[in-house]
């Protein structure tokens, strides 16, 4: 939906998982940094940070440890 191809297509459209939206994680490089002058950070790293504000990671570590 955000091509230049597909101006025009849509009147109205749904995107759910985030694909669709421009700037999200369309075109991001998936694990490599700096890849791209406008995504300068991959989509693990946006993930990894994510999961560590959440405490996410803690709990993980928990897991394996017991």
């Amino acid at each position: 939906m955000t091509i230049p191809a597909a101006k025009g297509l849509f009147h109205k459209a749904i995107s759910e998982s985030g694909g669709g939206r421009d700037g999200v994680l369309t075109g991001r490089p998936i694990n490599k940094e700096n890849a791209d002058s406008f995504y300068n950070v991959s989509a693990e790293t946006i993930g990894v940070n994510f999961a560590h504000k959440q405490g996410i990671d803690v709990l993980m570590q928990q897991l394996w440890l017991n």
